[in-house]
């Protein structure tokens, strides 16, 4: 190749490594920005509610009896009065498997690890929300339930409607059956309690 061929190949290849650079920075100042804003989303989360005596009504850390196959509660879980609440309130419904149940002491109580493996996509709120693990502390009504009936909690399916506080997270636990996550739903698609 003579000299005037391959300064022209140069000139190209330096203007296409710039024009890559180029491209290349905005790339990562877009990265950047949307990055910066996603962390800037995060952090101006809602502060959490209190868990004051309205909300342990909603989300009381109990599982329904029928779940243990004891004596069904006087009212359906599909009619529950306080399901539209619970959706409303909820940051996610999801139906799921207990896995495993531990039961932990520390300084000031003991507790039971529930993990829990969800077995469909959740009703309300996105796949992240999903609890890996319920805490169910010793001053929790369900916890004589679990303490006297462990091992037959594993494998138990629920609908867990599950809830972030100042405090920690709390749950109900419910039937999962397709009456109940019709109720859901319903009440996800019409907020307002039917009279």
């Amino acid at each position: 190749m003579n000299e005037a061929m391959l300064s022209a190949r140069r000139r190209r290849e330096t203007i296409k490594i710039q024009v890559g650079r180029e491209r290349f920075a905005w790339l990562v100042a877009l990265a950047l920005a949307f990055g910066c804003r996603a962390r800037a989303v995060e952090s101006a989360e809602a502060p959490k509610a209190a868990y004051d005596p309205e909300e342990a009504t909603l989300f009381n850390d109990f599982f329904r009896p029928e779940l243990f196959g004891l004596e069904a509660a006087e009212t359906a879980p599909e009619s529950d009065r306080l399901l539209y609440d619970r959706v409303a309130r909820a940051d996610v419904v999801v139906a799921a498997r207990i896995v495993t149940v531990t039961r932990e002491a520390d300084d000031r109580e003991p507790s039971y690890s529930i993990v829990l493996q969800p077995t469909a996509s959740p009703l309300v709120g996105r796949p992240n929300d999903v609890p890996p693990v319920l805490k169910v502390r010793a001053r929790s009504a369900a916890y004589a339930w679990i303490d006297a009936n462990r091992d037959a909690c594993v494998g138990i399916r629920a609908l867990i409607f599950a809830r972030n506080y100042e405090d920690g997270l709390h749950f109900h636990g419910s039937i999962d059956n397709p009456a109940v996550r019709d109720a859901v739903i319903r009440a996800r698609i019409e907020p307002s309690r039917p009279r």
